[in-house]
């Protein structure tokens, strides 16, 4: 099996393994505490590595369309996630 297809299993499995142990979490604490688990601490992980791959690549620096449409896609995302855990409530 070809390398591309093994990372797409991995990483179908493990977003499917973190979807049920947010199911879990959402027991102990709400729907928005649980999304806020999430996000709160993936935010420092996007940051650096958004911040090694403009210095690796020597990519031009993040002008005002890339952090409106950043924002729009992570909020977007963070209501895509409070709705799926509702969804299993």
């Amino acid at each position: 099996m070809e390398l591309w297809a093994l990372i797409s299993l991995a990483a179908a499995f493990l977003q499917n393994l973190r979807s049920a142990l947010q199911k879990t979490l959402t027991g102990r604490v709400d729907v928005s505490g649980a999304t806020y688990a999430r996000f709160l601490f993936a935010a420092p992980l996007a940051a650096a590595l958004a911040l090694a791959v403009v210095r690796v690549s020597g990519a031009p620096g993040i002008g005002p369309a890339f952090v409106f449409w950043a924002l729009l896609g992570g909020l977007s995302q963070i209501t895509a996630q409070v709705l799926l855990l509702r969804l299993f409530q």
